[in-house]
């Protein structure tokens, strides 16, 4: 992860709000939730382990 200062990217207006809550903190942004995966989708470990179960169901 990689810290930037706020003055840096966002305008005077928003950092002098956002200051109103933290003031020389560190605020964490997330990225907005419409792009987070699954766990597992990235690597391909999900798939992985859904087929792996899938072959042991079938054995029993």
């Amino acid at each position: 992860m990689k810290y930037m200062n706020a003055v840096t990217v966002l305008s005077e207006e928003l950092v002098k709000e956002i200051q109103k809550y933290i003031k020389g903190g560190i605020l964490y942004i997330p990225f907005p939730e419409e792009t987070h995966k699954k766990w597992g989708q990235n690597s391909g470990s999900r798939k992985y382990l859904h087929k792996k179960n899938h072959l042991l169901q079938k054995v029993k």
